[in-house]
């Protein structure tokens, strides 16, 4: 894909997130004392200031389904889950569902957020590149705190490298220190804009839904919350909040 995969993409995101329901309109804000408080190891699109983003969005609908406030709060990626695993959050996400099991503290909200695809994205075509298996002879990098990427990076490639941030990391693309960057779909989508990369390439190498994880101590809240944000799914609410974030990624 090259120069014309945004334009394109702008497209696929109102055909594939908007879908032919319209959205219920948005929940009026209740009033709560105690808000709830998340963590999030995510940048922008999914979680951005003042709980902006996918993220923070579509909790802060879901909270305000079941009557509670909510507020998410960026930590860096490895200590944000361990501390909602300590307790010092009600939860945490958007996380895949196998890091589950090494949490015991933590249980899995269903039904799942959304979907990531994680991608191999590049200044120029290769052809012969389809896996993670396929980019190991080249020159890698990713962001630090992505550990599902790091480990299969490390499972097929000595060496590879850890940017600190998603600004970085696309200015190693964009300069040529490295071939390709692994990182979520819309992560690099928007960071690739970012960096001035107009002629860009991916390659989806996975994709797992994601969840929000809940500290044990709030599981009575599980299923009131997994019942509304099935409400949001089936009436449009999830798609066309993540559909409008993803068309407002370029102004933020």
């Amino acid at each position: 894909m090259g120069s014309n995969f945004f334009p394109a993409l702008a497209l696929a995101f109102a055909t594939i997130f908007l879908g032919p329901k319209s959205a219920a309109a948005a929940c009026e804000a209740p009033y709560d004392p105690d808000p709830i408080t998340l963590s999030s190891g995510f940048n922008w699109p999914h979680v951005g200031p003042q709980n902006t983003g996918i993220f923070p969005s579509l909790m802060t609908e879901a909270f305000c389904r079941i009557g509670r406030k909510v507020n998410v709060v960026r930590v860096p990626a490895a200590r944000s889950i361990r501390q909602a695993a300590a307790g010092l959050f009600f939860g945490e996400g958007p996380r895949r569902w196998s890091l589950v099991g090494q949490y015991a503290d933590l249980k899995l909200l269903q039904p799942p957020l959304y979907e990531l695809k994680f991608m191999a994205f590049s200044t120029k075509e290769y052809p012969d590149v389809k896996s993670y298996n396929d980019i190991a002879p080249y020159k890698v990098g990713t962001v630090i705190g992505r550990k599902s990427v790091e480990a299969h990076l490390q499972a097929v490639m000595e060496n590879f490298t850890l940017a600190s941030n998603e600004t970085l990391a696309f200015h190693m693309l964009k300069v040529g220190r490295v071939d390709f960057i692994v990182i979520d779909e819309l992560t690099g989508l928007y960071f690739a804009q970012e960096a001035g990369i107009s002629d860009i390439h991916v390659v989806e190498l996975e994709k797992h839904p994601f969840h929000l994880l809940v500290h044990v101590s709030n599981k009575e809240l599980l299923p009131s919350l997994g019942q509304a944000l099935s409400d949001m799914h089936a009436d449009g609410t999830v798609a066309k909040i993540t559909a409008d974030v993803v068309s407002s990624a370029r102004k933020h």
